[in-house]
């Protein structure tokens, strides 16, 4: 059983909860919807650097959440699901009201298993991280070439979004993301892949549309980060 309502908010990253969660559920089969529903795009040459990172960081977000709606819908239907991540009597009517920062309520009670704090704030913090990795604010450093646009992001922007606390923390983050890049390989103005990499390899991949979005990742390119992580720090929870 995974008594995860225990855990606050805060001991993790958020950010980095829902991209594990989207890539965990999506990893075979992605989010499209059914029909294959159709959109309107140009080709990626009419269009400037900055609306080809604008439309990969609003389209990839948005398939994210869509598949967020995905595991919330199977969760809310499955109370076997539901015992599995909450923790029982601590839920919406319950006299020990849930706490502030909890992330499942009581599958056993009517309403969401989700809590809608966490989901709302789930939510806006995606949008923001998809902006920061895809060079739209911050310092980073953009290059293009053909339809290829190469992003060294702002690693101390998006390590100021991750709750870290105290100034080790944010400074260890930075150096791990020192090693992070991004590039966007636009096939249409709305369409292409978003691929993370770090130290060169690839440890991520985000295909994305208005209307659906796939997943994988890489075994080998998240070896060379757990590598870097240990020799950072084994311990730190900022790692």
């Amino acid at each position: 059983m995974l008594y995860l309502k225990s855990l606050p908010i805060r001991s993790f990253s958020l950010n980095t909860l829902l991209i594990s969660v989207a890539l965990t559920i999506s990893a075979c089969s992605g989010d499209e919807e059914p029909g294959g529903s159709a959109f309107v795009s140009h080709s990626a040459d009419t269009v400037t650097t900055e609306v080809l990172q604008r439309n990969a960081a609003t389209n990839s977000s948005e398939s994210i959440g869509k598949v967020l709606d995905s595991m919330l819908n199977t969760m809310n239907n499955s109370s076997a699901i539901g015992r599995a991540f909450s923790l029982p009597g601590v839920g919406i009517t319950s006299s020990e009201a849930p706490s502030a920062e909890g992330i499942f309520n009581d599958p056993t009670e009517a309403g969401p298993i989700l809590n809608d704090d966490f989901q709302n704030r789930m939510r806006t913090e995606s949008s923001t991280l998809f902006s920061s990795l895809m060079g739209l604010s911050g310092n980073p450093t953009v290059t293009r070439t053909g339809n290829t646009v190469a992003i060294d992001p702002d690693e101390n922007e998006i390590c100021q979004l991750q709750t870290l606390d105290g100034a080790v923390a944010l400074s260890t983050c930075s150096q791990l993301l020192a090693d992070l890049s991004v590039r966007i390989t636009a096939e249409t103005d709305q369409s292409g892949l978003i691929s993370y990499l770090f130290r060169e390899q690839v440890v991520a991949e985000i295909g994305y549309t208005p209307v659906h979005g796939s997943y994988e990742l890489k075994l080998a390119g998240l070896r060379s980060l757990m590598n870097r992580m240990l020799e950072l720090d084994a311990t730190s929870d900022s790692v």
